[in-house]
């Protein structure tokens, strides 16, 4: 079983880092944290000290409009020789979306359903590997500014010594507000001894000063609780320049009860890499490129704010770039084909604007920056978090 979970930690690593190589939805993450392991974990080296650790993280987003996909994994060098892996692979399959019922559609447009199955396994120099598996399954209803998604699913546990099994709740609602986003947890599990346990944790990220911000609060309550009932954290990004990010945190975090990790305390300093490495040499904002268009994508005017890409012009897939969004006197767009960049769009008449960049095909994320000042999401797109950007909108590019 260690040989076994070691190597699923070792594959989902570098299959995050490997696969995203050839990516534009990868991301890389560089940095050094602090970590105290609470005391009560005697069991775990290091619990009576803070350790240091240079971190790298990999992960790879995919998603379509009834899937997605998820890679992650963390190596970590800790200052007295020891390392760590942590890994994790997900998969989501979507209903296609119907109207919400009378009841609830005030308050949201539609649902879909969703089953979704991963895998986390960790694996730390001088113990056993752990490895978590959980099916589950779902209903989200959703409208533009708002969500909740309900679930319930099964568990099944390896903690270094035995396999478990747990029943699984969960509950999400998040909504927005300006530049704000407000987000509410709420996680019932039974234990295969029978004790119920619920984490409630809430979530406030907001953009402001150039940056984005956000605190997070959490607590415990139920029976069999080990460690800290409550824990809390703030993290703030900005960015540098040419796609590239820093980002500090702090904060606490529980006991791990269904693989048995200990809690602790943190404080984290790192940089987010530009998916094309840094610039080798300064240079100018990318201008659009204007040639004689072939045919226009159409534009979902329905919604307020919109964004579609066209067919490709040569083997280097440069594309006429359209958005709707009508009253606004400077529209720019920031995307992952930009290297996060504000690039300028050309007004056009009818309340439609216009620009030509090189978009290669996949599951491209895109924002838009209107008047120099707030940043949106496409209304047309699903809406994902990013650690970096916060909530960016992804559009599928064939």
């Amino acid at each position: 079983m260690r040989g076994g979970a070691v190597a699923l930690a070792a594959f989902v690593f570098s299959l995050a880092a490997a696969t995203a190589r050839g990516q534009p939805t990868r991301t890389r993450d560089v940095g050094f944290a602090v970590v105290r392991y609470d005391k009560n974990v005697a069991q775990r080296a290091g619990a009576d000290r803070a350790l240091g650790a240079i971190t790298l993280n990999e992960a790879l987003f995919s998603q379509t409009a009834r899937t997605l996909s998820y890679a992650n994994g963390l190596l970590s060098m800790f200052d007295d020789g020891r390392f760590s892996l942590q890994g994790t692979l997900a998969g989501a399959r979507y209903s296609a979306p119907i109207s919400a019922p009378i009841l609830v559609n005030r308050a949201f447009n539609d649902y879909q359903g969703d089953f979704t199955l991963s895998a986390a396994t960790t694996a730390q120099d001088g113990f056993m590997p752990t490895l978590h598996l959980v099916l589950d399954g779902g209903v989200t209803l959703a409208s533009q500014r708002r969500a909740l998604r309900s679930a319930v699913g099964m568990a099944r546990t390896f903690d270094g010594t035995r396999w478990r099994t747990t029943v699984l709740g969960s509950s999400r609602f998040w909504m927005e507000q300006g530049r704000a986003r407000y987000a509410l947890n709420a996680t019932p599990v039974q234990l295969q001894g029978g004790d119920i346990i619920s984490d409630f944790e809430g979530t406030w990220s907001w953009e402001g000063r150039g940056g984005r911000y956000e605190l997070i609060g959490g607590l415990r309550t139920g029976e069999g609780i080990i460690g800290k009932s409550s824990w809390g954290g703030f993290s703030a990004s900005w960015p540098i320049f040419s796609g590239a990010y820093i980002a500090v945190s702090v904060g606490s975090y529980p006991v791990d009860l269904l693989q048995s990790l200990p809690g602790g305390r943190y404080a984290a300093l790192s940089v987010r890499v530009p998916p094309r490495g840094f610039p080798q040499r300064s240079r100018a904002l990318p201008r659009p490129v204007v040639p004689p268009p072939l045919i226009h994508p159409e534009l979902p005017t329905q919604y307020p704010i919109a964004v579609v890409v066209g067919e490709p012009y040569d083997s280097l897939y440069l594309r006429e770039v359209r958005v709707w969004a009508p009253g606004n006197p400077v529209v720019e767009l920031l995307a992952d084909f930009t290297d996060w960049v504000a690039v300028p769009l050309v007004r056009q008449a009818g309340g439609d604007w216009l620009g030509y960049y090189r978009v290669p095909p996949g599951a491209r994320r895109v924002n838009l920056r209107l008047n120099g000042r707030e940043v949106v999401v496409p209304m047309n797109l699903s809406e994902i978090d990013d650690e970096f950007s916060g909530r960016v909108g992804v559009l599928i590019v064939k």
